[in-house]
């Protein structure tokens, strides 16, 4: 019989394995009934390399309890559902600006003849020639958001044609069997966001600039800088929301930096200079991504209520004697300690001590 080297374990058999990393494990029950809920590997793999002992890396530092890492996974699991939430207006908000502009520019149809070639050329809203190809990728992000207006009208014969499926909503089966065209607006509920991220890339600078305008009405950036800003801020926002949604660990950086003058112009003291200059973090990271949040959610309800959940959380978790490896727990999230402080400050909150 073959032996493999990540056998399955029993609940004592992992507890066990804790102690042997250096965990102190009190309450056994406590362990039994957290590890019967979350995996041994999204709970004490998740976070070795944060509490890692300097002298040998497979165990912890000394002094680590299994219900300080549980306190980690709870705070993980709290900010991730509300960065979530959020990240979700913001693509809510680009899909309808995106498709207000994409249909004042090119109008609300689209649709394909043949040429003389006998090559098939997609004539409307989705037409090339209204968009820029200077990152390389117009054809194929034309391509791809057609495929889904052609699947939606004869899945089965696109299924023949490309061997795949694509996603497609409840409004867009309505307007396939109940309209004579399919309008951008409801093309937007059967994109994800990296199909929406890559339409809004290949706008020509003119609807960006609407688009940049929109979204953030600042007088200290520069059209260019609100345009690169975005820019790099959809890209944060979708490896976020994809790691989010997929379970990973939010304590690592993305690997799209925001650019240092546009965030902490639109950050106040939430973020600094300093800062940015010293943090992985503030470049990359959540205390990059809720500045981003707070600079992109430009209605006073939106930004009002990621505050309040934010607020509500911080409360949570600020009680002094929550430290781990004599850390505030922020920390290894990659935020200032203050940073709560900082946010009462900037939106004139009720004192908070």
């Amino acid at each position: 019989m073959q032996n493999y080297d990540k056998p399955f374990k029993t609940y004592d058999e992992l507890i066990e394995r804790m102690r042997e990393k250096e965990i102190i494990v009190e309450n056994t029950d406590f362990a039994k009934q957290i590890l019967s809920n979350c995996s041994y590997y999204n709970l004490v793999n998740r976070y070795q390399h944060l509490l890692q002992s300097k002298n040998n890396p497979e165990k912890f530092v000394q002094g680590i309890t299994f219900e300080q890492i549980y306190t980690l996974y709870s705070l993980d699991m709290s900010i991730s559902n509300i960065l979530l939430k959020y990240i979700l207006y913001i693509e809510r908000a680009l899909k309808s600006k995106l498709s207000y502009v994409v249909s004042e520019s090119f109008g609300e149809c689209v649709s394909h003849i043949v040429d003389e070639t006998h090559k098939m050329k997609i004539t409307g809203y989705l037409d090339k020639s209204n968009y820029s190809n200077s990152h390389g990728n117009r054809n194929s992000t034309v391509k791809s958001l057609y495929s889904v207006i052609c699947y939606a009208k004869d899945p089965i014969e696109y299924k023949r044609k490309h061997n795949k499926k694509e996603y497609i909503s409840q409004s867009l089966s309505h307007y396939v069997s109940s309209h004579n065209h399919i309008p951008p607006w409801i093309l937007m509920t059967s994109l994800v966001f990296g199909q929406v991220e890559n339409w809004y890339s290949i706008l020509k600078s003119s609807e960006k600039t609407k688009i940049a305008d929109s979204f953030i009405q600042s007088d200290a950036l520069s059209i260019e800088e609100k345009k690169e800003y975005l820019k790099k801020s959809f890209a944060l926002l979708r490896d976020f929301r994809n790691n989010i949604a997929h379970g990973n660990q939010i304590t690592k950086e993305c690997n799209h930096l925001i650019p240092k003058k546009q965030i902490v112009a639109l950050s106040s003291d939430l973020l600094t200079e300093e800062e940015y200059l010293s943090s992985a973090s503030a470049k990359s990271g959540i205390h990059a991504l809720i500045c981003v949040l707070l600079s992109l959610l430009n209605d006073k309800y939106s930004e009002r209520f990621l505050i309040h959940d934010l607020f509500e959380l911080f409360i949570n978790f600020e009680d002094n004697d929550i430290l781990i490896n004599n850390k505030k727990v922020w920390y290894y999230f990659g935020l200032p300690n203050d940073f709560m402080q900082r946010i009462i400050r900037k939106y004139n909150l009720y004192d908070y001590s």
